[in-house]
């Protein structure tokens, strides 16, 4: 059996490569999402029967990334806090920030397009907190930790969820005390020991990134290969015959393996039947036929769709020899002309590996 590759098409049909975004690329990532604020006041012990509530809102964010590699990253953006209003008892404290970030994001791919993240990092807080008596514009340096999920749909663009916590984001000593120039009432304990106000800013998120110097997604092309089984007659067929003959079995080894390979699409099976110069023109383009139709038979025992099938004999109109003109004995000629007693087998398809 020879085996020959006889032509490559492309497909109209196309699919698109994925690959994770490159290493060393740059990336900017939005986000937008809802900030809540805890721990707000620092009790000593418990607090007093007294009333107090915080307001939480709208939070958003501008960052600009550098990926090192597939897992690590580094940080440095801006976020905007909702502001904070914190009543007590009629007293209002107004507490408004702008943060500058710089952290390092831990990555772990699942699949192609799906990527969980870790990150640490610290925040300064541009914070202004006003109250009746007192502004305080402190700076502070917060820690913070984040984990979330992103979904790559190619690999330039990403949108994905994020859950984020800074820690104690204020501090002012003047705001301890209950007495003095600067006091502030933030309530006290069952002690009668003042309340500190030291809030943490939980934020929940939405993402979109987008990451320079990307290429485009390769198209990929499928390729259709037609794939030529050379199957000799005389391995099939007695003399004159259109019988398989009990060995023929062996012959159709490839074709099938081919039909059958499991990474690959048929779209046509071509069987064409062939006969050498010697009888009549009439009765080698039958003989042809009707070893050409048992093959073709024979593969749908084994499994091949009769619906890609064709079926088609030639008879002597198509050798592979020269005819073998110089060979008088009979017995020779037979055996010169053998090559052009074959039935050729056509697979068509793709082949993804």
């Amino acid at each position: 059996m020879k085996k020959t590759a006889v032509a490559l098409l492309a497909l109209s049909a196309t699919s698109v490569a994925f690959a994770a975004p490159s290493a060393n690329s740059f990336y900017v990532t939005g986000k937008v999402g809802y900030a809540q604020y805890h721990n707000t006041v620092k009790l000593n012990t418990d607090f007093n029967n007294d009333s107090y509530h915080t307001d939480d809102g709208v939070t958003y964010g501008l960052f600009l990334g550098y990926r090192l590699n597939n897992h690590v990253a580094f940080e440095l953006g801006w976020q905007k806090p909702a502001d904070n209003k914190y009543d007590y008892n009629g007293t209002t404290l107004t507490h408004k920030s702008n943060v500058l970030d710089l952290g390092v994001k831990f990555n772990q791919f699942i699949g192609e397009k799906v990527n969980v993240f870790a990150g640490l990092g610290a925040g300064v807080f541009f914070n202004k907190v006003t109250t009746p008596t007192l502004v305080s514009e402190k700076t502070r340096v917060s820690p913070y930790a984040t984990v979330g999920a992103e979904y790559y749909f190619v690999n330039s663009f990403a949108v994905g969820v994020e859950y984020k916590a800074y820690f104690r984001t204020f501090k002012d000593s003047r705001l301890n005390v209950e007495e003095g120039s600067y006091a502030v009432q933030l309530g006290t304990d069952v002690n009668n020991n003042s309340n500190k106000y030291r809030p943490d800013v939980h934020l929940v998120q939405a993402t979109a990134t987008y990451v320079f110097g990307q290429r485009a997604p390769v198209v990929v092309a499928p390729v259709v290969t037609t794939e030529k089984f050379e199957l000799k007659s005389d391995a099939l067929f007695a003399l004159n015959s259109d019988k398989l003959t009990a060995n023929a079995a062996e012959s159709f080894t490839n074709v099938l393996a081919r039909y059958n390979n499991p990474n690959s699409t048929v779209s046509g099976v071509e069987v064409v039947g062939h006969a050498d110069r010697t009888g009549s023109a009439a009765y080698n383009l039958k003989l042809s036929e009707r070893r050409a139709q048992s093959v073709a038979n024979y593969l749908v025992s084994q499994g091949v769709n009769q619906e890609l099938l064709t079926v088609k004999g030639v008879g002597s109109a198509e050798p592979v020899t020269n005819g073998c003109y110089d060979v008088k004995n009979r017995k020779a000629l037979v055996t010169c002309l053998a090559p052009d007693r074959r039935v050729d087998v056509y697979v068509t398809g793709t082949v993804t590996k």
